[in-house]
């Protein structure tokens, strides 16, 4: 709907319940498809003295879960409306991640591939 500023909302308070509804499976600001969520999750390995990693995943989690496997393996898991606006973040849990899968296989795909080419351009084994 087109608002003006000045304009009073007049379901102003539906508004706000379907809102709280919706951002409990908003990563970011991005709604993608309102009609689908996607289903994302990671495994992370860290070792003995990283427990700042197990604890950073706690911290930054937003609307996905962390369930610790191991002493030293965790899962992240969410549903979310836009599964990409996860990307910059679980890139930096790269040499981390033992297992990544996605309903949008279209962000899986893009995630090996940019990994392949990050081992391609600076010539570094374990692209398969």
């Amino acid at each position: 709907r087109n608002t003006k500023a000045g304009e009073e909302a007049l379901n102003y308070d539906d508004y706000l319940i379907a809102f709280d509804e919706i951002k409990k499976y908003m990563w970011g600001v991005s709604i993608g498809n309102i009609n689908r969520l996607e289903h994302i999750e990671f495994t992370v390995k860290f070792g003995k003295t990283e427990e700042h990693i197990y604890q950073r995943l706690l911290r930054e989690k937003r609307c996905g879960e962390v369930v610790r496997l191991d002493e030293y393996t965790a899962l992240f898991y969410a549903d979310v409306y836009d599964s990409f606006e996860l990307c910059p973040w679980i890139r930096s849990f790269i040499c981390r991640i033992t297992r990544l899968n996605c309903s949008n296989r279209s962000l899986e795909n893009r995630f090996k591939q940019d990994l392949q080419n990050m081992y391609e351009t600076y010539g570094i084994g374990g692209g398969e």
